[in-house]
């Protein structure tokens, strides 16, 4: 069966992990600017079911509430925040959304309270997207970092 992944907030965050999913996997993304979604490609898979639901909306006093909201019209099966939230935000969303594992990455814990650490698979995929962005300074899959050049030197890399 075809699904397809779904990244909310398309700011600085959502646009870039939008843009690196996308090589790989179909994604689609969803913002309340709809300038800044792809209509036509929503449209062709607004029936696919979700099996990622990636928010990447600010944390805010209504940050629960969008979650339950977002998560309601999409029904993905599992939820990965990467907005830095408060702490206990991914317990309390799981007690409410008991039917799907959610994860959040800036905190480094799941929402069962056993570390992200505990995936290696994670952490290197984290650590080898982090070393090519900085290695290549080219942006990786459209993906450009700001100047750090007087935080690392690369002018030894090929």
């Amino acid at each position: 069966m075809k699904t397809k992944d779904l990244v909310v907030g398309l700011g600085e965050i959502g646009n870039p992990l939008l843009k690196i999913f996308s090589k790989t996997t179909n994604v689609v993304g969803y913002d309340i600017d709809d300038k800044l979604m792809n209509k036509r490609k929503f449209d062709e898979n607004k029936n696919l079911k979700t099996l990622f639901l990636h928010i990447c909306i600010p944390f805010s006093n209504k940050f629960n509430k969008n979650i339950e909201s977002i998560f309601k019209k999409f029904q993905p099966r599992c939820i990965v925040i990467h907005s830095t939230v408060s702490p206990n935000t991914t317990q309390k969303i799981q007690k409410k959304l008991e039917t799907v594992k959610v994860f959040s990455l800036l905190q480094l814990k799941m929402s069962d309270n056993s570390s992200i650490y505990d995936s290696s698979i994670w952490i290197s995929f984290i650590f080898l997207l982090i070393i090519i962005i900085l290695i290549t300074g080219s942006g990786c899959c459209g993906v450009y970092h700001k100047q750090i050049s007087h935080f690392v030197n690369t002018s030894n890399v090929p």
